[in-house]
């Protein structure tokens, strides 16, 4: 697992820049603060898909997209130098930034392993369910119209459509 989460060029060797990742030098401080996460299932989707942006702003996107997609749970003692500088950095992000339910998966995870942390709330936030794939393609294939809907929320309504099917797609396989 070292070759998957070490191959990075990446390094936090600067505080407050991050120079050591993109070649420029810019201020953390200039990157808008990641909202909480409330750790409701519900919000999960959402929370999930600005973080893995925010990470990539931070340059530690590709390296989370590895360790996210391991059949096994990341080891610090597998990781680089550099990737465990990133895993500590990581950590501390998702407990600033998770509340609730998430909270508690966090104060359970290995400290400063933060790629395990990540991995750890993929499975407990998108673990399979029995029958909630059915339960999700029932209401994919039986949309609900309303009558008095504006063209501003059907518009809404059938990009949330698509975001679940493309969602459904993805963890049906």
């Amino acid at each position: 697992m070292a070759a998957e989460l070490g191959d990075s060029d990446m390094s936090w060797s600067h505080v407050g820049s991050v120079h050591a990742i993109t070649g420029a030098h810019f201020d953390v401080k200039s990157i808008p603060k990641q909202e909480a996460f409330s750790g409701k299932d519900a919000d999960w989707r959402e929370f999930s898909f600005t973080f893995k942006s925010y990470a990539f702003t931070l340059g530690i996107g590709s390296t989370l997209a590895a360790a996210e997609a391991l059949p096994e749970a990341p080891v610090m003692s597998d990781m680089v130098p550099e990737v465990q500088e990133q895993s500590v950095l990581l950590y501390h992000l998702l407990i600033q930034v998770c509340k609730g339910k998430s909270r508690k998966v966090c104060m359970a995870a290995e400290e400063g392993n933060g790629f395990r942390l990540w991995w750890d709330l993929k499975r407990e936030y998108e673990k399979p369910i029995p029958g909630r794939l059915h339960s999700w393609r029932c209401q994919l294939l039986n949309p609900q119209h309303r009558a008095d809907s504006t063209a501003g929320n059907f518009v809404t309504r059938q990009v949330d459509r698509e975001l679940s099917m493309a969602n459904y797609e993805k963890q049906s396989g």
